[in-house]
């Protein structure tokens, strides 16, 4: 999947929203090295400082209910986060990875009528992380869609 980039954006789930909203091709990846309105779950803001990692992931959506799937979403960015660094990373459910007691991601799913948008926020994470998570979250996307793997 393309990994689409700017330097800065209000919101990369904005982007993706309005990118699938104008009939873009989907599934497609959206990254930012700075939001200037990152927001999370509740209508809670982000702080989106530059040199993090902002991803939004779009999709078709899906004929049934997503909601189970930021869980998913968040295990898998935990997993991918003990493989690459150095710590015990875990997941507050729904939607945050913690490194002992401080959040380093959050996951804001968003659906819309043109897509599903996944969203990630990874604190201090190097720029080669983000095709692993893509690639990650499009595989367990596409085996959820299949009912391979379920909650």
């Amino acid at each position: 999947m393309k990994i689409k980039h700017k330097k800065k954006v209000a919101s990369t789930n904005d982007w993706a929203r309005d990118y699938a909203a104008g009939g873009g091709a989907l599934p497609k990846a959206f990254r930012a090295d700075e939001q200037t309105a990152g927001r999370g779950t509740r209508g809670n803001s982000w702080v989106s400082p530059p040199g993090w990692t902002y991803l939004s992931i779009a999709f078709t959506p899906p004929a049934k209910e997503a909601t189970e799937l930021t869980l998913l979403v968040a295990e898998t960015l935990r997993d991918i986060l003990t493989k690459s660094a150095v710590g015990i990373y875990w997941v507050k459910p729904p939607n945050d990875v913690y490194r002992r007691d401080e959040k380093v991601a959050g996951i804001l799913m968003e659906q819309t009528k043109d897509a599903l948008v996944i969203g990630i926020g990874i604190d201090h994470a190097p720029d080669e992380l983000a095709r692993q998570v893509v690639d990650a979250v499009e595989d367990l996307y596409m085996r959820w869609l299949a009912g391979v793997i379920e909650e």
